[in-house]
């Protein structure tokens, strides 16, 4: 499940880039439409749904942006390394900048 959680924050964190660049859309630019553009045709952005569905994406305070937005990478390494170490089943929770708390569910199959 480690690697799972690997791979859902990279995703977020490639998404955050791509809205950064100006090659996904953000929130409130739901037509697609690039800035400067004048038509969805001008400047086709990709969707976050093209990556995730909002489900995945902000569903019940435990989806890949709960993984990456105001979570540094030493708070999501020390958060997996405790799930880690509590064991199958737990949740560990960071309280990042701006007091956002941040919840890491880490599964293993210890028996």
């Amino acid at each position: 499940m480690e690697m799972v959680r690997r791979s859902e924050r990279a995703l977020g964190l490639a998404i955050r880039e791509g809205q950064f660049r100006g090659e996904i859309t953000r929130r409130g630019q739901g037509g697609g439409v690039g800035p400067g553009a004048t038509s969805r045709s001008d400047h086709d952005l990709a969707r976050v749904t093209d990556f995730a569905s909002i489900n995945e994406l902000s569903g019940n305070s435990a989806g890949i942006y709960d993984l990456t937005d105001h979570v540094t990478e030493e708070e999501f390494e020390v958060s997996l390394s405790i799930a880690r170490e509590e064991g199958h089943g737990c949740q560990h929770h960071v309280r990042g900048p701006g007091h956002m708390v941040t919840s890491i569910m880490f599964v293993t199959s210890r028996r």
